[in-house]
C-alpha cells in the first residue's frame, strides 16, 4: 500500500461525507455561542471574561472549532475519493492535532479548577494571570508540535522519509510513529480522562454526603457571633443549591469519555498492513470519528445547561458560584451601598476600601423584599488590605446561584 496515497470506496465517501457535515455542525454551535457572548457583552457594556472558567472554556470551544475544521477538511477526499499528501494533507492533520491536543489541555484544566474550587475550597485570585498562563502554555504546545513537526519532516515522499501528515488511511493524521502519535495527542487525551475521572471521584461523593471538607472562613469580614440554629439553616440551604450546580458539572468527565475513547479505540486498532483499505472494516471508525467531531456541539449544550453564570450568560449582578469567596458560597451577604441601594440591594462585589454609610432602616425592609429570605441583621467590621475600618450592617440571606 502506498503511504502517501489511498483510493477510497462508496462506504468510505459516505462516513467522511458524515463526518465533515459533524464538523460543520460543531464550528456552526460555537460560533453561534461567541455570537451570543459578543452580543452580551455589547448590550451589557461588560467585557465577558470575568472568572477563571471562562478563559478555559474560551479555550475548549476554540479547539473545538479547530477540530471541527480539521473534519470539515474531509470534503476533498469525498470529492477526490482519494487520500493523497501534500499541503493540504498537512493543513488538516495540523488542525486534528491542534484541536484534539487543545481540547484535552481544557478539559483537564476545567476539571482541576472545579475539583479545587468545590472540594478544596480554594478562593481563584481575581488576576486572570493563572488561567491566562494555563491557556498559552497548552496552545503552545500543541502549535509547536504541528509546527516543528511540519519543518523537520520532508514536504514529499523521499528515501529519507515520509511526511508527518500522511494518510491515516481515510483523512490525514499523523504519520504511523507510535512516539509521535502519543506526544502529539494520546497522552494529552489519555492524562485528561484519567485526571477528570480520578478528581470528579470525591466529588461525587461529597456531592452524595458521604464526604465532609471543612473550609476555613474569608478573613476580609469578620462576622460577630450568630445563632447555631441560623447559621446551619443557611448552610444547610447554599449547599443544596451548590452542590445541585456541581452535580451538573459531573457530566463533562463523561461527556469526554464518550466522545474521545471510542475515536482512540479507532485509531489505535488497525488492520495488517497486507489487507487492502477496501477490505477494512469502516463503519465502526466511521461512527467513532463522527462522534468526536460533534464534541463542540456537545461542549456548547453541556456549556449551556450547566454553566449559564459564564462568559456573560445569565445574571450579570453576581459572579459565578465557582469564583465567588469561600464566606459568600455559604452566607450570602448583601452590603448596604450606594450602588446596592439603587438596585433594591441586588447582590453586589464585597464593599471598597472607603467608609460606608451607616444601615438605614428603609433599606433593611427594602432587602428583606429583595428576593432573598433574611436570616439576620448583624452588624459588621469590614477591614481593608491597608488596615483601615468601616462600620456597617449586612443582611445575612439565603444565597442565590
Amino acid at each position: 500500500m502506498n503511504a502517501c496515497y489511498n483510493t477510497l470506496n462508496t462506504s468510505h465517501l459516505i462516513g467522511l461525507s458524515f463526518t465533515a457535515e459533524a464538523g460543520f455542525l460543531s464550528i456552526t454551535a460555537v460560533l453561534a455561542l461567541f455570537g451570543i457572548v459578543v452580543k452580551n457583552a455589547i448590550v451589557r457594556k461588560r467585557q465577558p471574561f470575568r472568572t477563571h472558567g471562562d478563559i478555559y472554556a474560551t479555550s475548549l470551544f476554540i479547539g473545538d472549532v479547530f477540530q471541527g475544521v480539521g473534519s470539515m477538511l474531509d470534503l476533498r477526499w469525498v470529492r477526490g475519493q482519494a487520500v493523497w499528501c501534500g499541503s493540504y494533507c498537512s493543513a488538516q492533520g495540523a488542525f486534528q492535532t491542534i484541536g484534539g491536543t487543545s481540547i484535552a489541555f481544557s478539559t483537564l484544566a476545567i476539571s482541576v479548577f472545579t475539583f479545587s474550587c468545590l472540594f478544596l475550597g480554594w478562593n481563584p485570585p481575581e488576576s486572570k494571570l493563572i488561567p491566562i498562563l494555563v491557556v498559552v502554555c497548552a496552545w503552545l504546545y500543541s502549535i509547536l508540535f504541528a509546527a516543528i513537526g511540519y519543518a523537520v519532516y520532508p514536504k514529499a515522499p523521499t528515501d529519507d522519509g515520509i511526511p508527518l501528515y500522511v494518510p491515516s488511511p481515510y483523512w490525514c493524521w499523523l504519520q504511523d510513529s507510535v512516539p509521535l502519535r502519543v506526544f502529539g495527542e494520546y497522552l494529552w487525551i489519555w492524562i485528561a480522562l484519567v485526571a477528570s475521572i480520578f478528581l470528579y471521584v470525591p466529588l461525587f461523593f461529597l456531592l452524595r454526603g458521604k464526604i465532609f471538607v471543612e473550609i476555613k472562613e474569608w478573613h476580609w469580614i469578620q462576622y460577630p457571633s450568630i445563632s447555631r440554629s441560623r447559621t446551619e439553616r443557611a448552610i444547610s440551604i447554599s449547599k443544596r443549591r451548590t452542590y445541585a450546580e456541581a452535580r451538573r458539572m459531573l457530566y463533562y468527565p463523561g461527556a469526554y469519555a464518550l466522545t474521545a475513547l471510542p475515536q482512540i479505540i479507532a485509531r489505535w486498532s488497525k488492520a495488517p498492513a497486507q489487507v487492502p483499505i477496501y477490505e477494512r472494516p469502516f463503519a465502526g471508525t466511521s461512527a467513532a470519528i463522527f462522534i468526536f467531531s460533534l464534541s463542540g456541539v456537545v461542549n456548547v449544550l453541556l456549556f449551556l445547561h450547566t454553566r449559564p453564570s459564564m462568559l456573560g450568560f445569565g445574571d450579570d449582578q453576581s459572579p459565578p458560584v465557582l469564583n465567588r469567596p469561600v464566606h459568600e458560597v455559604l452566607h450570602h451577604v448583601v452590603a448596604t451601598c450606594p450602588e446596592c441601594h439603587n438596585r433594591r440591594n441586588m447582590p453586589c462585589a464585597p464593599p471598597p476600601r472607603s467608609k460606608l454609610p451607616p444601615r438605614k432602616k428603609e433599606a433593611i425592609e427594602e432587602g428583606e423584599d429583595s428576593g432573598a429570605e433574611v436570616l439576620e441583621i448583624v452588624p459588621t467590621v469590614w477591614i481593608g488590605r491597608d488596615g483601615t475600618t468601616s462600620n456597617y450592617s449586612i443582611s445575612i440571606s439565603e444565597i442565590s446561584l
